[in-house]
């Protein structure tokens, strides 16, 4: 079946093979489907809006390139369920709605901190108060994917918001954290007392205590709440204090003991994708059921997300997709040059996804369609500048990740020092 591929971007026509890509010019407005380049900084798509950042400061448009949120933050995170975290300008945590209003929430704490007494002597003094939530950039940026609103609960540096802004718990130990999102209502809360031990407990997100996950008298810094009847948990080894993960039902019987060193999930609290959980042994990447059952062995260099069936996977420096069964499916290069993919992104809802080419230096879009045993490339996207699929692209250095596509199939690209969004439209 002919596919036919459009890119919005500049007024020119190519033709590959069968293959057309129309570049569409520039503007704003839904027919042309494409976000002109105006912005110092353009972030992928997520949920319908995209950061920007313009005259040095952070907003959010929406897919007709309309600022929903003025740029006047220090940083902005993504939007999920109409919210945002956001910092402004005091370092202070907000909440931000697609609707431009924001909210400065504040919490109550307590906990223990060393201070000088009236003798001048540092000692253990209990200190309590009611504050904002502060947070410097470079830690929302190092926990991006955990500062996302899911099923109304936000975290807000480690403490969970409903996006009225009341918290979820009444009062917060200096220690304690949001240990994972909001799922079935379940937050999970991360406690340190005094004498050192750390645990988890359940609070519905209306507040009321659920109690404490337990695995024995070992620390217990994580316990996601419960999802596919499962709760994934970590405990830190009893002399070396390494984490080793493990599985529990609903009722916290253990179905597996702490065995693996890491573990991947999505933000939205999925462990389980096609039934299965990538799980980490050494360096080594393999995936688990829902039984614990490790049905794709350890033996993989890296393993990604599975999405729509299939997962990427490097093994000895070469990379490929697989299924849940671990059967081997190649990637197609553009007219069928051979290739070395060593990144890729998840496949979106329309089916599209992104690899990187180590031989080319390059990335470029493909589809969830196999062809004579491999995944059909999209001519013409290798035409597309880098940096639309990795950010921090620097000629000659190594690319461990390449973005993926929105659902939207809108993604940035850089004009004379400015960023806009173009979208690859697929039509069969």
């Amino acid at each position: 079946m002919k596919k036919t591929y459009l890119i919005a971007a500049l007024a020119v026509l190519v033709v590959i093979s069968t293959v057309a890509i129309v570049l569409i010019p520039t503007g704003n407005s839904p027919t042309n489907r494409v976000i002109a380049p105006a912005y110092e900084e353009a972030l992928p798509f997520h949920d319908g809006y995209a950061v920007v950042k313009l005259n040095g400061k952070y907003g959010a448009i929406n897919e007709q390139g309309e600022m929903v949120v003025e740029p006047a933050y220090a940083w902005l995170g993504l939007f999920n369920e109409g919210y945002a975290a956001a910092i402004n300008d005091a370092g202070e945590m907000q909440i931000v709605s697609t609707d431009g209003s924001a909210i400065t929430p504040t919490y109550a704490w307590h906990g223990t901190d060393w201070l000088p007494n009236e003798y001048g002597e540092v000692v253990p003094t209990h200190v309590s108060g009611t504050s904002p939530v502060s947070c410097t950039v470079e830690r929302a940026e190092q926990n991006l994917t955990d500062y996302v609103c899911m099923e109304g609960v936000i975290n807000l540096g480690g403490v969970p918001f409903r996006t009225d802004g009341t918290p979820v718990k009444a009062e917060m130990g200096l220690n304690d954290a949001m240990a994972g999102p909001c799922v079935n209502g379940i937050v999970p809360i991360r406690w340190v007392n005094d004498a050192g031990p750390i645990g988890v407990t359940f609070y519905r997100k209306s507040g009321e205590s659920l109690g404490d996950v337990v695995y024995g008298y070992l620390n217990m810094p994580y316990a996601y709440a419960p999802k596919d009847g499962r709760i994934v948990f970590a405990v830190e080894g009893m002399y070396d204090g390494a984490l080793k993960t493990g599985l529990m039902d609903e009722n916290q019987t253990v179905i597996l003991e702490p065995t693996y060193d890491n573990y991947r999930y999505w933000s939205d609290g999925t462990f389980f994708e096609d039934g299965l959980m990538i799980v980490i042994k050494g360096e080594k990447y393999g995936a688990i059921n829902l039984d614990g059952a490790e049905v794709i062995p350890c033996t993989y260099d890296f393993l990604g997300d599975f999405s729509d069936g299939y997962c990427f996977a490097v093994e000895n420096g070469k990379g490929f997709f697989i299924d849940p069964q671990a059967n081997r499916y190649a990637i197609g290069g553009i007219d069928g040059e051979e290739v070395n993919i060593t990144a890729a992104a998840y496949f979106n809802a329309k089916g599209v996804g992104v690899v990187y080419d180590s031989i080319s230096d390059r990335a470029y879009c493909i589809r969830n369609i196999l062809t004579d045993g491999a995944f059909t490339a999209i001519p013409g996207t290798e035409k597309l500048d880098i940096r639309s699929f990795v950010p921090d692209y620097v000629e000659g250095g190594e690319i461990g990740a390449v973005s993926g596509i929105a659902d939207n199939c809108l993604f940035p690209y850089e004009k004379d020092g400015k960023w806009g969004y173009m979208r690859l439209i697929v039509e069969d």
